[in-house]
């Protein structure tokens, strides 16, 4: 078997020799290989995902280990989130009905996943729902844009100015050149007046930036979104996961996408990697919160509270959570200038 001769020639030969005990082959000639649990799976992925990444080398394609028991968080996760579309059905519009429905095809396709094909290469039904996208630039909102072009036929993209404390230019002018390359419609939005004073208080200590921030620009994307009579509002946030990734709030449906399709990190990376956008380096969170974390050894551990809880949910591997602390622990030892 490829694996255990790829251990064998690595010298990584601690614990059982894994078992793959399914194998799918997607259309774009990857290949998915599901194991018994997450025990077996690292044993798959190795120190630093050297095994994985060996393994893929000879086969020449891409390879993804899976454990069943992700797939069965992944797949009640999923379940939920159909129950809560039931659960707030009487509340929605026409419009928003059909966007729930197309939501429910690729909720289906999920639930499919790995044995098929992700939701973002399946083709959905579209829908004549005027749907609002958070868009920061990273990889999860860019996902959830890629996601909601397959929903919906004309969406706007809006990006909170919050700017040149919490955002760098070339970020800003990033939103700005991504919406065009998808061919979307793309606004600013004003910034709350809670984040005018907030650099301020996070230089004292007084706070940490992300639950104040995070609700303020929800609170003003929701303004926005009933300023356009937007049917939908979709985010980017990948950890309110299951019924939690729904909501309707003054006549206006709030779906936190990757979330309500359970997915992963990795998942939002290989979304962006399949349309050519380049990696994004790992960092954590917005100048605003470098900045908090340089300067004040009180942001530091919330921060990373925030990283190992996405990391306990199965949004980040273990990996990833080790590049997002690492970055947290290095502006803590350095300046916080980013061009």
């Amino acid at each position: 078997m490829l694996i255990a001769e790829v251990r064998a020639g690595l010298n990584y030969d601690r614990g059982l020799q894994p078992r793959v005990i399914e194998l799918y082959e997607h259309p774009d000639r990857s290949l998915h290989a599901v194991v018994s649990d997450r025990a077996e799976k690292s044993l798959c992925l190795g120190p630093d995902g050297r095994i994985a990444a060996e393994v893929a080398k000879r086969l020449s394609r891409r390879v993804t280990f899976h454990s069943q028991e992700d797939i069965l968080v992944r797949r009640h996760r999923l379940t939920l989130t159909e129950e809560r579309l039931r659960e707030v059905a009487d509340t929605l519009n026409t419009n928003q009905l059909a966007f729930a429905e197309a939501l429910r095809t690729m909720i289906r396709a999920e639930t499919a996943f790995p044995m098929s094909p992700p939701a973002e290469l399946e083709l959905g039904p579209m829908t004549d729902a005027a749907v609002g996208v958070a868009l920061s630039g990273g990889v999860d909102s860019t996902a959830a844009l890629l996601l909601v072009r397959r929903l919906a036929r004309a969406p706007l993209a809006l990006t909170v100015d919050l700017g040149t404390r919490f955002m760098t230019t070339a970020e800003r002018e990033h939103v700005i050149s991504l919406s065009r390359a998808l061919g979307v419609k793309h606004e600013f939005v004003p910034a709350p007046a809670v984040c005018t004073s907030l650099p301020e208080r996070v230089s004292r200590g007084e706070v940490h930036p992300c639950g104040q921030c995070h609700q303020a620009i929800l609170e003003s994307l929701e303004d926005e979104a009933h300023s356009h009579a937007l049917d939908v509002l979709v985010t980017g946030e990948t950890l309110p996961t299951g019924r939690c990734a729904v909501a309707v709030k003054r006549g206006l449906m709030i779906v936190h996408l990757p979330a309500a399709l359970a997915l992963s990190k990795y998942t939002t990376e290989q979304m962006c990697e399949r349309i050519n956008l380049p990696r994004q380096k790992r960092q954590f969170g917005c100048l605003l919160l470098a900045q908090g974390n340089h300067e004040r050894w009180n942001t530091v551990g919330p921060s990373i509270y925030r990283v190992l809880r996405e990391l306990d949910a199965g949004v980040l591997t273990t990996g990833q959570a080790l590049a997002y602390v690492k970055n947290i622990l290095r502006n803590r030892h350095k300046t916080t200038h980013r061009e």
